[in-house]
C-alpha cells in the first residue's frame, strides 16, 4: 500500500504554514490598571515571542501572573535594599528597572512605559514591547542573556542600554529559540 504523494505534499504544506505550539504552555494573566490593558493586550496578541498561549482573565485570583504598571515613586519604594540602586556608567542618572517578583508579578515602571528609555536606543513602541516580553520571559523562568550581535536578545537588559559595539539594531522581538536560553535557578 502506498501513500499518494500529493496528499503528503498537502500535509507538509499545511504543517509548515501552521504555527506550531509544540511544548507550548498556557498561561493566564491579568493586567492593571485598566488604562494600559488595551495596548498590552494588543502586543501580547500580535507578538509571537514566546512559545506560549497567553489567556487574559477577568480576576487576578485566576491568573498565573499579573502585569502592573506602577508609578515610579511607588517602584522606588518597592526596592528591597538601597544597594540595588544602579546608575548609568559615568553619570549620576539612576537606572529605573521594571522587574518580576516570584515569577508571578510583573511590575513595569510607568515613566519608562509612557516615555521609553533613551539609553536603550529603542523607540517608545519598541521599548514597550521589549519590556513586556522581557518580563514575561522571567515569568516563564528565563534569566538574562548577553548581547553579542547587532540585535540584542529579548532577555538582554536593554534598559541599561546596549553594550558598546553591539545592539545597534535594537532588540529581537521575533520568536525566541528557547533551547538556547538558560532557565533561572529558583530556590
Amino acid at each position: 500500500m502506498y501513500f499518494p504523494i500529493y496528499l503528503l505534499l498537502v500535509f507538509l504544506i499545511l504543517y509548515v504554514s501552521t504555527p506550531q505550539t509544540g511544548g507550548a504552555r498556557n498561561k493566564a494573566f491579568y493586567i492593571y490598571p485598566s488604562e494600559f490593558k488595551d495596548d498590552m493586550m494588543a502586543m501580547i496578541r500580535q507578538g509571537r515571542v514566546w512559545p506560549t498561549v497567553f489567556t487574559p482573565v477577568k480576576n487576578p485570583e485566576n491568573a498565573d501572573f499579573t502585569i502592573k504598571v506602577v508609578p515610579r515613586k511607588q517602584m522606588d519604594s518597592m526596592l528591597i535594599t538601597p544597594e540595588k540602586v544602579e546608575y548609568y556608567p559615568n553619570t549620576k542618572k539612576r537606572i529605573h528597572f521594571s522587574y518580576t517578583v516570584n515569577g508571578q508579578h510583573i511590575y513595569i515602571d510607568e515613566e519608562n512605559w509612557r516615555n521609553g528609555v533613551l539609553e536603550s536606543g529603542l523607540s517608545v513602541k519598541d521599548y514597550r514591547q521589549y519590556v513586556l516580553f522581557h518580563e514575561i520571559g522571567h515569568v516563564l523562568g528565563y534569566g538574562h542573556q548577553p548581547c553579542l550581535t547587532k540585535k540584542c536578545p529579548i532577555m538582554y537588559q536593554m534598559t541599561r542600554g546596549p553594550p558598546t559595539g553591539y545592539g545597534q539594531e535594537g532588540v529581537e522581538l521575533g520568536p525566541v529559540d528557547v533551547k538556547g536560553l538558560k532557565l533561572l535557578k529558583r530556590l
